[in-house]
Parts: structure tokens; C-alpha cells; sequence
């Protein structure tokens, strides 16, 4: 469930206004844009987005559909977890003693595998990608793990719909290496 104590971290990704909930929708105080939520999840895309960055997004969701049944989508979390798991815990470990009371925010979070391992470390994680897929896989894969402590979001990570100083880490493992110029990022 959407819970308005989310308000805190979200911000208009085209003006930076505060935004309000009303029945199933995000309402920007300044611009009076509404953002829609789906499936507890706020849909927070830039008014416009460069034409590039649609058709990743569609290639993404195309390619995150096929991992939506149960067992596709199991596959593809054992194949992270003994490829890149332990070898990214060290670094979040080094940076943080303790997770609990953290916000962590990962970026082109795909299905969300480092968050939810943050997650049960005791950390409030959030994840934000393009792909509605790739959100509904990480959400599969939070249930399965009854993770609580998170909240997904689908917007453009060259415009994120987030309040400044609200995250204690960024990570951008799966994603910072497609940006030939990381400033706007």
C-alpha cells in the first residue's frame, strides 16, 4: 500500500513542486501535474522525455516481461546472487556499519536485487527505474521475501522525482554505465 509518509522523499520530476495524494493519484501542489499510482507503485515520468530514453524504456520493458512468471523470475535472482552478490556487499558493508535507519536509493533498479538485500539488513531502500516490468519483477520478488521496508518507483533517472538530502547512499550498479555523460545524472 502507498503510504503518505512517502510524500517525504517525492518531489514533481518536472518542477520540483511537493505532491499530495488523492484517491490513486500523486497531485503536484505547484504545476497541478497528476501522476498516476499503479499497484502501490507512483508513476513519476518527466512531461517529456528524450526519445532515446523511450525507446530504452521500451526495450526494457520488453525484455523484463519475460521474466515475470515465477520461474523465469527466480532464475534470474539465483543467477545475481552467485554472480554479483557478494562481490557488491563488500562496498556496503565498508560504507556502513549499520543499515538499520538508512535511506538507500538505487537507480535503474531493474528487479531490485541490491535493495532487497538492504532491505533485510534493516534499511529503508528505494528503487526507481523506466521499466514498469522491471518494478513489477522487483515487487514479485519483495513479496516472496515478505520485505516491507521499500517503496519502487517508476520515473527517468535524468529527472528523479526526489526531494534533495532524503538518501544516506545512491547506488547506480546496473545502470551509470550507459550514460556517456554522468553530470545530468
Amino acid at each position: 500500500m502507498f503510504k503518505k509518509e512517502y510524500l517525504a522523499l517525492l518531489c514533481c520530476p518536472d518542477c520540483k513542486g511537493e505532491l499530495f495524494l488523492r484517491d490513486k493519484h500523486l497531485i503536484c501542489k505547484q504545476c497541478k501535474r497528476q501522476y498516476s499510482v499503479i499497484n502501490d507503485i507512483p508513476i513519476l515520468l518527466p512531461l517529456s522525455m528524450r526519445n532515446d530514453i523511450k525507446l530504452s524504456q521500451k526495450k526494457w520493458d520488453a525484455e523484463y516481461i519475460k521474466n515475470v512468471n515465477r520461474k523465469e523470475a527466480l532464475k534470474l535472482k539465483k543467477g545475481f546472487k552467485n554472480t554479483y552478490l557478494e562481490s557488491h556487499m563488500i562496498y556496503f558493508r565498508k560504507l556502513s556499519k549499520s543499515s538499520e535507519n538508512k535511506r538507500y536509493l538505487e537507480i535503474g533498479c531493474g528487479p531490485f536485487f541490491m535493495g532487497q538485500e538492504l532491505a533485510k539488513l534493516g534499511a529503508f531502500v528505494v528503487g526507481i527505474d523506466y521499466s514498469i516490468n522491471a518494478l513489477k519483477l522487483a515487487k514479485f520478488h519483495l513479496k516472496n521475501e515478505k520485505i516491507e521496508n521499500y517503496l519502487l518507483v517508476c520515473g527517468d533517472i535524468s529527472r528523479v522525482p526526489f526531494k534533495d538530502n532524503v538518501f544516506d547512499l545512491l547506488y547506480g550498479g546496473g545502470v551509470i554505465e550507459h550514460f556517456k555523460d554522468t553530470t545530468g545524472v
